[in-house]
C-alpha cells in the first residue's frame, strides 16, 4: 500500500516527518501553505477501486486539524438501515434483496 509521507523542512533541516494512511493508494494532487497550515488535496483508493477525494489540513507540527472526504460519484456511500435500542434491533429502509 502507498501512504502519504509529509516531511517538514526548515532551514535545510528536517523538523518533523509523519506518515498518513487514508486507504490503499494515496496520491497527493496539490499542497498549499496558508496561515501556518499545510493543506493537502489527495485522492485515495481502496482495495475495491473506490476513490475518495480528501483535503487534509495539518498544523505546523504535523497534527491533523481537519479532514474533509468526498467520495467520487460512482462510489457514494449510502445508508440501508440502522441498529436500534427498540425491540426490533435492526431497521432497514425498504426491502433488502440479496
Amino acid at each position: 500500500s502507498e501512504d502519504l509521507l509529509v516531511i517538514f523542512v526548515k532551514n535545510g533541516k528536517i523538523v518533523w516527518a509523519k506518515t498518513y494512511d487514508f486507504g490503499l493508494d494515496d496520491t497527493p494532487r496539490k499542497v498549499i501553505i496558508k496561515d501556518n497550515n499545510i493543506i493537502i488535496d489527495l485522492v485515495s483508493q481502496d482495495y475495491m477501486g473506490a476513490e475518495k477525494y480528501i483535503t487534509i489540513t495539518l498544523d505546523e507540527n504535523g497534527n491533523v486539524k481537519k479532514i474533509k472526504k468526498i467520495f467520487s460519484k460512482e462510489y457514494q456511500p449510502y445508508q440501508i438501515g440502522f441498529i436500534s435500542k427498540e425491540k426490533s434491533k435492526i431497521r432497514t429502509f425498504g426491502k433488502l434483496e440479496w
